[in-house]
């Protein structure tokens, strides 16, 4: 909390925002007091914000008016956002990610990896790619197309059984379901060989 915030020192919500009545009805406290403020109602759609993140400060000075995506974004650009560890619906942990990534780079298959941890392949190639849990850094697999030639190669040296499709997606630095989608007809099905 700031030296400067004004806590509330009534009922509060669930959340911490301060309730006060008016009319029988219950309203948060910062959202009165930005309102006195502004010398009008909120817009539609319009929250009262906090400059200095305590949900129980109704100081005037504290309070401005923004959406629910200027929340988000302020949550962002302040790094409150619950993630990783520190997110109530994580199953993983830093460490299991790092190992995680290591485990797939040394060309272990993401569904082994999955049941390694009790998660899905599908997970473990949100991890791999860094579409999740990119605060940890490590070793990522960056999403790639492959060129029109490429995929023509795919087709070929999978028809002629040379290499399997993994073999071809390591190759080729793609994902299993990548070479998968274009053996298949899936996937640049407008190319022949």
């Amino acid at each position: 909390m700031r030296f400067d915030c004004v806590m509330w020192d009534g009922a509060v919500d669930k959340d911490g925002y301060g309730l006060l009545s008016t009319d029988g009805k219950a309203h948060r406290a910062n959202r009165f007091f930005l309102e006195k403020k502004l010398g009008r109602p909120l817009g539609a759609g319009m929250w009262a914000l906090h400059t200095c993140d305590e949900p129980g400060c109704v100081n005037p000075e504290h309070l401005w008016e923004g959406t629910r995506d200027d929340n988000r974004e302020d949550m962002l650009e302040k790094g409150r956002e619950a993630r990783g560890e520190s997110h109530g619906l994580a199953k993983l942990t830093d460490s299991q990610i790092a190992e995680i990534r290591h485990l797939y780079a040394s060309g272990v298959t993401q569904d082994v990896i999955g049941a390694k941890f009790n998660v899905t392949g599908n997970n473990v190639g949100f991890v791999v790619r860094g579409a999740t849990w990119r605060h940890v850094g490590g070793l990522t697999k960056k999403q790639r197309r492959l060129t029109d030639d490429e995929a023509v190669w795919v087709k070929k040296l999978y028809k002629v059984g040379l290499m399997t499709q993994v073999e071809i997606a390591a190759a080729f630095s793609v994902s299993n379901v990548a070479v998968s989608r274009i053996v298949r007809g899936l996937a640049k099905a407008h190319i022949d060989y």
